[in-house]
Parts: C-alpha cells; structure tokens; sequence
C-alpha cells in the first residue's frame, strides 16, 4: 500500500512585473520553463500525486535577475513528515557563486509552510517535489534510466553571460547512470583567482537521503585534458553551464558528454558476471577509465614517446578478487627508468591507518611475464625520464576470480585542472577511486605542485569512528610508485580540515562499510 494520510497539492507564482491575468500557467510533473512570470500547479485539479513520485522543474527568468515567489495553495502532509523529510517542495538557487554541498535552499511542508513571499537573488532555480515514499514494493525493480548525449552548442562556441541548463530524467529516481564527459572547453578565467567565479560546468544531482531528495554539486571549472568518466550518478539530474561576460565568444567554448545505464553492480559472484556494455575496453589516449571483465591499453607501440611523460588509467574489473596483467608487446628502453607501474586496490574493512592488504603493487616486467596484483580495481601508470627513448607498449588485463566476493560497487574518476570541489554521495560497501592530476600532464621534474584538499561540508560527511573512511595515496618519483600519506575518517572531515602535500599525482581511495551511510563527501581541492 501507499503512504497513508498523503496530501499533496501547490500552486507557486512568480510575482515579477507581469499581472496575475496575464501569466502563463505550468502543469505536469517536471519540465524546463523560461519565463519573467508565471504560476506552477501540481498535480491538476481532479488529480492526486503519486507515493513516492519527484518532480523537479528548472525555472529561468529570460530578462530579469530575482525570484519573488508566493504560495497560492499549499497542502503537503503525510505521517511521520517532521523537518519534511516524507513529502515537501524544495527551491534551489542555481548559481556558480555558492559554494558547499548544496546550492542555496528552501525547505517547505505544512509542517514548515512557507512565508507569504519567499525571495530567491537569481536567475535560474530548481523547484523539486517529493511525494513521500512508495512503500507498495516489496522489492527493487529496474527500470531503464534511458541514455543521451548533450553537446552544446551544435556548431561554433557558446554564448558569454547566459547560463544553459539541461534536465535529464530517469524513470526511477534512485536509479543510476554513467556520464563520460568527452570534451570541456572553457574560457579561461582572469577574475580573481578562483576560475569557478568565471565559466563553469556544473552536475547537480537529485540524490536520496534520510530527509527525502536533495540537489547535491559537483562542479568542474577549468578545461580538460582528457575524458573523464563519472559513474554512478543519480539517474535524475540536471547539468549547468555558466559564462560570464568576461572574454571573447570566439575564442573557444563547448561540452560534449554522454550518459547511459550504469550496469548493475549490486550483486556478486565467484564467476565472471556477464555484461553487454563494453565487455573488452580497449584505450590509445594518455590516460582513461576502462571498464570490462578484460581490456587492452595500447599507447604509442609505433611511436617514440617523449621525455617526462606520465599517463595513468584506472581500470575496473567488477567482481574480480585479483586483476592480471602482460605487457604482450613493449617498445620501452632498459637502460633508464621509464616503466609501466600497476597499483591494486581492495575493499578492506580496517582501522590500520596503512593496512597493506588496501594496495598492492607491482612494477611489470618487459619480457612480458604476466602479474597479478590484488583489487578490483587497479591504476596503471607509464612513466619516462629525459633519456633514451623508446617506443610505446600494448599492455593487456584480465580479472580473476574466486570465493572472496569483493565489492564491486564504487566510483573511478580521473579529475584534472587547477582546482576545483568533489561531492560524492555514497552506499554501503563502497570502494571508489579518485585520482588527482596538475594541469599539467607532462611531467616536469623542475616544477613543483603542491596539492592541497579540504573540507568543504559540515556535519557526518562518512560514518563516525573510521567505519568509513579516506586514503591517500601520493606519488614518489621513480622509487615505490604510490605511498601512503594518511587515512581520513569523519572526525577530520570538518570545515577546518587542510591537508597539503608536495606531489605530481595524488590517489584518494575510499571505503565504505555495511552498516550506515552519512551526508557524503565533500571537498575542495587545488594545485599551486
């Protein structure tokens, strides 16, 4: 059955300087509207909203900067609704101004009603309804969350001062998708030094918490080097991007991404799962995200490389106890240090700050002797110095399984740029890899980046006492590969929270229990 006792119905206005005669009238579940004014009614006369429904509708104004809201009609109640946590509307500002977990908010149900007239200092706002929960279904189902591709603008470069937003919605709100964001040009900021001030693609996501959906922020603010896959995001979700005025139209800007299903990774096995996505990746950029039960990485076999080179992949074989790996042809000079590192990564439940069970690593050798390292999930990292060069190298994977059932739920993110803000809602089980890169990819031995991350948010971000809890794992040239710096757990995660290190690329890895989930990460992150 439905929540019982649910009733739900509004009516919001724009109060701008259009008459109430003359505003035109919104109705259905969810959509995008550009208007000076207008009103919003949901559901419609004679209708009743639905248990467990969310619909979500990204307000512009076309000519004018500020939001003067009011509530006609309100009724939203359901049982158990203290702080509106079942069923409720809530208003987001979406500006690339406010910083933390969450854009700029309003919370409303009869519990909370609000004001006569709620004010909102922007140009663009998101307005989400929640129904309170489905509680008909016994069990999960699986619909699909649909795919797309959103590149704009079709031909020549965006538009200086506007902001382009584009809703995507999934039939199931706690579904999930992938977004492989294939190309981000922006115009490169000279305001202040914080480039999220300037042009900015932000990703707000409907995430689902213990006090109904919240618009959660990840935020990208400087132009790619590469691809980068984000995985696992909430199948509703909206995609913004801002432009200020500064600069010249011409002179370059446009996003391409698509997003799809994210295959289901919710179960184990000790047998290789069975997948239709991408069974055998293969990659020939200079770093990437590759996802199968096996793949191949091949990078300049015929090409001499250059000095200082550094390319790292991330590799996930779900479900895999142990990944191989063979250098099946190989190119790289023996008479330097130019090599082809492999770290592995498990989902270990442990306290010890450095539990050598998390990473394993290994260098591979060039006579093609096949290795394993331990993990679902591995980094490969090619590396060259100021000598002898050689040729590339075809490198090839392939996971291993057995009785140990690992985890193969999480996050692989490869994040580039000078700075910029990671907000990662998470579940139970977790293992998710980010890996940090300058903006720089070819490495300098004359430079030297200093990394520095901090907590952005308040509150339990993971669960308390190390039940979950952050790694972090800095480069150490030419030695060892990766070493471990130190592990995070929520009592750290404050907004006093600073750490900075001397580095060329920093791994955080993070590791969930069974048990609870918390509000989720978020930080901002910088090289200098």
């Amino acid at each position: 059955m439905g929540v019982s006792n649910l009733s739900c119905f509004f009516i919001l206005s724009t109060l701008l300087s259009a008459s109430a005669l003359s505003q035109p009238k919104f109705v259905g579940c969810g959509g995008s509207i550009q208007a000076n004014s207008g009103s919003l009614t949901y559901p419609e006369a004679g209708s009743t909203a639905t248990p467990g429904e969310i619909c979500t509708w990204i307000i512009h104004l076309q000519t004018l900067q500020d939001f003067r809201l009011t509530f006609d009609n309100f009724n939203i109640t359901s049982e158990n609704n203290a702080n509106c946590s079942t069923s409720g509307i809530r208003l987001y500002s979406l500006t690339n101004l406010v910083f933390g977990p969450e854009p700029e908010s309003y919370t409303f149900c009869d519990q909370s009603p609000p004001t006569n007239t709620v004010f909102l200092g922007r140009s663009a706002i998101a307005v989400i309804f929640y129904a309170g929960p489905d509680q008909s279904a016994n069990s999960s189902s699986s619909h699909f969350p649909g795919k797309g591709t959103i590149k704009y603008p079709v031909n020549g470069n965006y538009e200086n001062n506007l902001i382009s937003t584009w809703l995507v919605k999934g039939e199931e709100v706690d579904g999930s998708v992938d977004i492989a964001l294939n190309r981000l040009e922006l115009q490169a900021c000279s305001i202040g030094e914080d480039s999220c001030f300037c042009d900015a693609l932000f990703l707000y996501e409907i995430t689902l918490s213990q006090n109904g959906p919240i618009l959660s922020l990840t935020r990208i603010c400087s132009t790619m080097t590469s691809p980068v896959l984000l995985q696992g995001v909430r199948s509703q979700f909206v995609v913004a991007l801002f432009t200020d005025g500064d600069g010249n139209s011409t002179s370059g800007g446009r996003i391409e991404l698509d997003y799809y299903p994210k295959f289901d990774d919710t179960t184990t096995s000790t047998t290789a799962p069975s997948t239709t996505d991408d069974p055998f990746p293969e990659s020939s950029v200079c770093g990437e995200i590759l996802e199968g039960l096996s793949g191949r990485i091949s990078y300049k076999l015929n090409e001499t490389y250059s000095s200082w080179e550094r390319c790292l992949w991330i590799v996930r074989v779900r479900e895999a106890s142990s990944i191989t790996f063979r250098l099946v042809e190989s190119g790289l000079s023996t008479d330097t240090n130019d090599y082809v590192h492999i770290s592995g990564f498990s989902h270990v439940l442990t306290e010890l700050d450095n539990d050598p069970r998390i990473m394993d690593k290994i260098q591979l050798k060039h006579d093609g002797t096949p290795v394993r390292v331990n993990g679902s999930v591995a980094i490969i990292h090619f590396a060259t110095d100021s000598q002898y060069h050689g040729t590339g190298f075809v490198l090839e994977f392939e996971g291993n399984y057995d009785d140990n059932q690992p985890s193969s739920i999480g996050t692989s993110a490869i994040l580039q740029g000078s700075n910029g803000s990671l907000t990662h809602p998470y579940v139970n089980n977790e293992l998710s890899i980010f890996l940090f890169e300058p903006p720089n990819a070819v490495f300098d031995p004359a430079i030297a980046y200093q990394f520095s991350i901090n907590s952005a948010g308040a509150g339990d971000a993971i669960e308390p006492r190390c039940k979950d809890s952050i790694r972090l794992f800095f480069f150490d040239l030419y030695t060892t590969g990766f070493v471990f710096e130190e592990m995070v757990c929520n009592e750290q995660l404050n907004p006093d929270y600073v750490h900075a290190r001397s580095s060329k690329v920093v791994i955080m890895v993070f590791i969930s229990d069974g048990s609870v989930t918390a509000n989720g990460i978020n930080i901002d992150w910088t090289w200098s």
